[in-house]
C-alpha cells in the first residue's frame, strides 16, 4: 500500500472494535535482523525543529517464532501484550493469505510524539491504533493501543498483520474498499461477535432505512461516515466470501490490485457486474443489520 490514513476506532459495544488502518511511510526507521532476533543497530532518522538529531532511546525486544517486538524500557508490559496476540494473529492471517513470509515486525514508540516523528505526521493520531509501512511493519501508537481492550487489541493486530501479509500484491491499483475489507474480513473471521455489535454505527443507519448506495470510496475513510465505510467495506467481502468462497476473494483481491478491470473480474469471478455485485450487497446489509 502507498501512504493510505490508517484510523482506529474507540470500542463501542460489549467488545472492542478496531478499524485501522492502511499505510503511512514510516520514513525514520531502517531495521536490520530476521523475526526473533534483537537488530544489531537500529538507525533512526529524528530530526527535531533544530535540525538536530536528539539522543536515540535504547531498544529491547520481545519475540515469537513468528514475531519481533521492538520498544523502549518501560514498555515491557505492553509489548508482552501485543506480542502472544500479533503471534496468533499471523496464524490468522495465514489461513486466509498463505504466500507471505509469515512473519512481522512490531514497533512501540515510547509515546505519540516518537510515533509523530517515527512517520513524520504531525495530525491528530488521538484515534489512531496502529499502522503498517510499506515493508510490512506494524507500528503502534501506544496511547490508544495500550486503552484497547484484549479483543480490541487482537482485531487491531491481525488487520494490520493482514495488510502486511498482502503488500506484496496491493497496489495504487488495489479499490480502497476492497484492501480495508479484506483486512476486517480476516480481522472478525471466526469472531462470535454479532454484526450489529461490529458494525453499530451502520446497523443504526439501516434501522432508519438508510442503505449505503455504493460500494465506499476512498475519501469515506476518513470522512464523518469513516466508521459505516470500514464497515460497509467488511461486508462486501464478506457477502464475497459467502457467495464464492475466500479463494474467490483472494482471487478478486490480485487480480484488481494487478489492474484488471473491476467489472470484468466481477463477472468472471461471481458471476455478477458490478452493478449486480452493489445491488447483492445492499440486501446483504439490510438482512444481516436490519
Amino acid at each position: 500500500m502507498t501512504r493510505w490514513p490508517a484510523i482506529d476506532r474507540a470500542p463501542a459495544g460489549p467488545v472492542s472494535r478496531a478499524v485501522a488502518m492502511a499505510v503511512l511511510v514510516l520514513v525514520a526507521l531502517s531495521l536490520a535482523g530476521p523475526p526473533g532476533l534483537a537488530p544489531a543497530t537500529i538507525r533512526k532518522r529524528l530530526v527535531g525543529d533544530s535540525g538536530t538529531r536528539p539522543a536515540p532511546l535504547p531498544w529491547i525486544d520481545r519475540s515469537s517464532d513468528t514475531v519481533l517486538v521492538l520498544g523502549h524500557p518501560g514498555g515491557e508490559r505492553l509489548m508482552g501484550r501485543i506480542l502472544w496476540p500479533a503471534t496468533a494473529a499471523v496464524k490468522v492471517v495465514t489461513e486466509v493469505w498463505s504466500d507471505w513470509p509469515r512473519h512481522v515486525t512490531i514497533i512501540v514508540p515510547a509515546d505519540a510524539d516518537e510515533l509523530r516523528a517515527l512517520i513524520d505526521e504531525d495530525g491528530d493520531l488521538a484515534h489512531v491504533a496502529a499502522l503498517t509501512d510499506p515493508g510490512g511493519r506494524v507500528v503502534v501508537n501506544p496511547e490508544v493501543f495500550g486503552g484497547l481492550s484484549p479483543a480490541g487489541r487482537q482485531i487491531v493486530l491481525t488487520h494490520e498483520i493482514t495488510h502486511a501479509a498482502v503488500r506484496g500484491t496491493t497496489s495504487d491499483r488495489t479499490p480502497y474498499w476492497l484492501a480495508e475489507g479484506l483486512a476486517e474480513y480476516v480481522a472478525h473471521r471466526g469472531t462470535a461477535t454479532r454484526d450489529r455489535s461490529v458494525a453499530k454505527e451502520l446497523a443504526d443507519e439501516v434501522r432508519l432505512g438508510r442503505l449505503p448506495a455504493r460500494l465506499p470510496a476512498r475519501s469515506d475513510f476518513a470522512g464523518p461516515r469513516q466508521a459505516q465505510a470500514y464497515q460497509e467495506a467488511w461486508l462486501a467481502c464478506r457477502f464475497m466470501v459467502e457467495r464464492a468462497g475466500e479463494a474467490t476473494l483472494k482471487q478478486v483481491y490480485r487480480r484488481m490490485s494487478a489492474g484488471a478491470a473491476i467489472d470484468t473480474v466481477l463477472r468472471e469471478e461471481l458471476g455478477l457486474s458490478e452493478a449486480h455485485l452493489v445491488a447483492h450487497w445492499r440486501e446483504y446489509v439490510e438482512r444481516r443489520l436490519g
